[in-house]
């Protein structure tokens, strides 16, 4: 202590003085550091410090020096001093300066130095007595005053936490009092650090202490510094720490003119959101203040507005919040009200963006816009907190109106329709319905429109839920109810005697009120056939057929696996392919002339005779291979060399006729294998070309026929080759031993097969007729059968019907001479009315003269009956003359002429032109025909009749070339395949082999293809006008004949 002041004295008590004298010490007097004060054994110095609370002292042992200093006095009775602040003596004064008081013997010793700087000193006392020994007598100084501090609540916003320091009684000295700020739950930051000393003058007992508070925005909840009391003077301290308590949730004391502090976070804002049906409501959510704690969000979701949304019907059950940038959900759980609850980490910045993501969900009916209400709340917030709107939109259910056609009508009976909708409607749709007659662009009927009116009726009607009818108001107007997607309507039609083609009905219908895709007022139509029921007369059939000499070799697998069970009962593999060969060798024989040369192949390959047989010696033959049985392994290659040597075999080999070759091997060949089998039956790369060489030269048509599961087709491939066509096809496995002799018979080419109606199929939409009700043959009537009839003609001609759709075929007589000869079949079709109309089948056949020409450019030129001409590689010209010839134009850019008769014509590869002539002429298309994308094959026809057939139009035949085509409900897919467009006075077609055109756009497609048909009259020899779609031109094409496609 740097100084202090003597405010009591009991005994004896001395400051040293630098002179080593003694100076009596008393009340008032000012000490120094570094002084010395000595008191007897029983003295003891109250001294107040400047700074501090009062200290008591006392000395060790009074030295001699100071009993001799203090003679005269040291024996003067405690019970006569003086009061204290006076002298005593004998007449009541002592030594100056000096108080003496009564104290207790039993005061230990103790010695004290003052000095600066030194924490301020307690004096223990030794025992209880110390406290008697404080507890002065009547004589002993009043107490000192006692201080205290109080504890405040103070708001954040208020500036300052002001603290009150109040003395217990007023003092008559001053007193002063030091103070200081120390940190607690409220840090630095939150306040700033305070010190210094209050002085209490005489009187006063209440002081007050600021300490300055600092405000954030964020909320940090209750936090809590002190001020402590220290170094009274003249004081004692009572209670010498006060709490601040810092609250910043609007609670605390503050000035009257202060608004007060509340950094509790709030939801301020909840962004609206819109989605599509399907898709996520993201909700932006703000929070007012930052928070030093995790802050707890309650979401809740309910349906709002006009068209309230359900959640969870409408909605997802869980919802999810995430912080902007994240894509992990923020921790929830669900309330006791259901609610979902998510918390926002501590410290999350006020200007975080909080996304809630609701899902919706597609229920396929339209609803409209609906809308939901989101409410976010912290626990601090109240029902006033803000809400964000959420807004389904429904645009991808939302329905279409349309007119669909009903089945075809027989006139005489109503023609319906159907109005829908696409989906269900939550709201009324009203449509206005109309009759309408059908017009080209420019206004002029349309011929194949129905005349409203006189070809139908003018009152529609509609369906009610009873499954009666009734008159559509004349307004026109029906209306949807909400979840009714279908009106079914009809209009009566009149049924005259007039012969008609097919007619249509057309239907318009237009949305007057309510929402659907289509908008308001804009109509749609759709349109209904209405099929005459007055019987056209039925077209006279004239079909050909021509009879064909063939040089016909057979290579026959030979091999120990042909003793294997064929799968039919009690044969082997042997046994039931020679059982087909002898079917096959029938059928040629029956069609023509046939020389039929025999090879047999295992290990080994052999000639069967030396010369080419007729087929009786032929069977003979293979009935010792039959009881010979199989043996050997199976070399494909020196079957091929074999076979190679036993065609150029001159002896009996027949002139004009074509050339046919069957490979039939139940195995794969034989591999080398180290150790068992040494040999290679297998083709190489050379050996196989020599193979397709062989045949394309000698105009060989290759079939390579596997029988049974052990053959792989890879290797059939390789053998199989159209040398007539000179087109390269593939082998065939047969795995079941029952169907190689159909396979075999379906190879041959010696029938005709059409439809018996110029209409198309019976018993199809549009068709006039119902089925065929009977069939007269060589003078015999047979009346309708469902299964198709097959009969035998006195000319020994096979003809079988399905008299269902009207579908026939006509395989020619087995002996048949030169000339021609006509089979007459008489037929009678019936409508669904029970009417019948009645006609011919006139089926001409005649024998095919095969000519075979060269790899040069010629000239080739047919008899006047049937012939075969086969151009090779050069740019050849063919003329057919009179008959009924088949033109093989190959290779090379070829001119074909058919000339007289029905021809077929087959341009092959190039760039053809194309002369059909007299009769009705097919024209045929291979898919080996086409060209490349960017470089198509361009054929010309020059004189193509687009007429019927049966009235001598003629016919494009597309079923090889084409792939994957149908004809499903009419037209199926050839839309995709063919594209019809008028260039130059030129009808072109545009052929994508694929399908791959997009309908109406042919420069969507692959186009390796083209055929022109010169001449402007194509479409108006089909009945059509300028104005027809391709879907259109098919139908036409299709329904009279003049088109042929694979329809399944």
């Amino acid at each position: 202590m740097s100084a202090g002041t003597v405010t009591a004295v009991w005994g004896n008590a001395f400051v040293r003085l630098p002179d080593g004298s003694l100076k009596p010490v008393q009340v008032g007097d000012k000490v120094k550091g570094g002084e010395r004060i000595i008191t007897d054994e029983d003295g003891i110095v109250e001294i107040s410090p400047a700074k501090g609370a009062s200290i008591l002292v006392k000395a060790a042992a009074a030295p001699d020096a100071v009993s001799k200093a203090i003679a005269g006095i040291e024996n003067q009775d405690p019970d006569q001093a003086p009061a204290a602040g006076l002298t005593g003596g004998a007449d009541g004064r002592m030594q100056p300066g000096l108080r003496v008081d009564r104290v207790s013997e039993s005061v230990g010793q103790l010695a004290f130095d003052f000095g600066t700087g030194r924490d301020q000193p307690n004096v223990p006392l030794a025992s209880s007595a110390d406290q008697r020994a404080l507890a002065l007598p009547q004589s002993a100084p009043e107490a000192a005053p006692q201080a205290s501090i109080n504890n405040v609540d103070v708001n954040e916003g208020a500036g300052s936490a002001v603290f009150t320091i109040t003395l217990d009684k007023a003092s008559t000295s001053p007193v002063t009092i030091q103070y200081g700020t120390q940190e607690g739950t409220a840090r630095d930051g939150d306040f700033s650090p305070t010190s210094g000393t209050v002085t209490f003058n005489p009187g006063e007992t209440s002081k007050t202490v600021s300490v300055p508070i600092k405000n954030d925005a964020v909320y940090e909840g209750a936090e809590a510094f002190t001020v402590k009391l220290s170094s009274p003077t003249n004081a004692v301290i009572a209670k010498g720490t006060g709490e601040a308590t810092i609250k910043d949730d609007g609670t605390g004391s503050k000035p009257a003119d202060v608004v007060a502090d509340d950094d509790r976070p709030h939801v301020v804002s909840v962004g609206n959101a819109e989605v599509a049906e399907g898709g996520d409501l993201v909700f932006h959510v703000k929070v007012s203040n930052e928070s030093t704690t995790p802050t707890e969000l309650t979401l809740q979701l309910k349906g709002s507005g006009q068209s309230p949304a359900t959640p969870g019907v409408d909605t997802d059950a869980d919802i999810k919040a995430y912080m902007i940038g994240s894509d992990v959900a923020l921790p929830s759980r669900v309330d006791a009200n259901g609610h979902i609850v998510v918390t926002l980490p501590a410290n999350t910045s006020s200007d975080t963006d909080i996304t809630v993501r609701v899902g919706t969900l597609r229920d396929g009916v339209y609803e409209g816009p609906e809308t939901v209400q989101l409410a976010v709340t912290t626990p601090y917030d109240t029902d006033t907190a803000p809400k964000g709107t959420g807004t389904i939109t429904d645009e991808a259910d939302r329905p279409y109106m349309l007119v669909r056609e009903g089945e075809p009508a027989v006139e005489g009976n109503p023609v319906g329709f159907n109005v829908v909708l696409t989906h269900p409607s939550n709201t009324p749709v009203t449509v206005k319905l109309a009759l309408a007659n059908i017009t080209d662009s420019s206004g002029v009927p349309d011929p194949e429109g129905a005349r409203i009116g006189q070809d139908t009726g003018t009152q529609l009607e509609y369906q009610t839920a009873d499954g009666s009818w009734a008159n559509v108001p004349a307004s026109g107007l029906l209306t949807f109810e909400p979840g009714q997607t279908e009106w079914r309507v009809r209009v009566a039609t009149v049924d005259d005697k007039e012969v008609e083609s097919i007619e249509y009905v057309k239907l318009m219908a237009t949305v007057v009120a309510g929402d659907t895709a289509n908008g308001l007022n804009v109509p749609t139509s759709n349109k209904t056939a209405l099929v005459d029921n007055d019987l056209p007369p039925v077209d006279a059939i004239n079909d050909h057929v021509s009879a064909t000499d063939t040089n016909l070799m057979i290579v026959l697998d030979t091999s120990g696996s042909m003793n294997s069970d064929s799968g039919i009962q009690g044969l082997t593999r042997m046994q039931a392919a020679i059982q087909a060969i002898n079917k096959l060798l029938d059928r040629y024989d029956q069609i023509g002339d046939v020389a039929v040369r025999l090879v047999s192949f295992s290990t080994d390959a052999s000639e069967q005779g030396g010369a080419w047989l007729s087929v009786s010696d032929a069977k003979a033959l293979l009935a010792e291979l039959e009881q010979a049985g199989g043996d050997g392994a199976t070399y494909y290659n020196r079957a091929l060399l074999a076979a190679q040597g036993a065609f150029d075999t001159a002896a009996g080999k027949l002139s004009n006729a074509q050339n046919v070759a069957y490979f039939l091997s139940d195995g794969v060949p034989t591999e080398p294998h180290v150790g068992t089998n040494f040999g290679d039956g297998r083709l190489s790369p050379e050996q196989q070309q020599d193979w397709l060489n062989f045949v394309d030269s000698h105009q060989i048509k290759s079939y390579a026929i596997g029988m049974g599961g052990d053959v792989k087709q890879t290797f059939l491939d390789g053998i199989a080759f159209d040398g007539h066509a000179m087109s390269d096809t593939n082998g065939v496995v047969v795995s079941d031993f029952n169907q190689l002799s159909q396979v075999l018979s379906g190879t041959t080419n010696d029938f005709v097969q059409g439809i018996i109606s110029t209409g198309g199929a019976l018993g199809q939409p549009g068709s006039a007729f119902h089925h065929v009700s009977s069939i007269v043959v060589d003078g015999v009537e047979h009346p309708y059968q469902s299964d198709v009839l097959t009969l035998l003609t006195k000319l020994g001609g096979k003809f079988s019907i399905d008299m269902s759709t009207g579908e026939y075929s006509y395989a020619a007589p087995p002996k048949l001479a030169d000339g021609v000869a006509t089979e007459t079949i008489g037929f009678s079709l019936i409508n669904s009315d029970g009417k019948t109309s009645h006609s011919t089948l006139a089926i001409e056949f005649d024998h095919t003269h095969v000519i075979a020409g060269t790899s040069l450019s010629e000239t080739m030129t047919g008899s006047n009956t049937a012939d075969w001409l086969m151009g090779r590689q050069g740019d050849d010209k063919i003329f057919g003359d009179a008959g009924n010839d088949q033109l093989f134009g190959n290779a090379g850019h070829d001119e074909l002429h058919g000339d007289a008769g029905d021809d077929m014509l087959v341009g092959g590869q190039g760039n053809d032109l194309m002369f059909g002539g007299t009769g009705s002429d097919v024209f045929v298309w291979h898919l080996s025909d086409r060209g490349a994308s960017g470089s198509a094959a361009v054929d010309t026809i020059k004189d193509f009749d687009a007429h019927a057939p049966s009235a001598g139009g003629d016919v494009l035949d597309l079923r090889d070339l084409l792939q994957g085509e149908n004809t499903l409900g009419g037209t199926g897919n050839l839309d995709h395949y063919l594209q019809f467009e008028t260039a130059g006075g030129n009808t072109i077609i545009k052929v994508a082999p694929t399908g791959d055109f997009a309908p109406g756009d042919a420069a969507a497609g692959t186009v390796s293809q083209q055929i022109v048909i010169e001449g402007g009259h194509f479409l108006s020899d089909l009945g059509l006008d300028t104005s027809a779609t391709n879907v259109q031109v098919i139908a036409k094409l299709l329904q009279q004949g003049s088109l042929l496609v694979d329809h399944a």
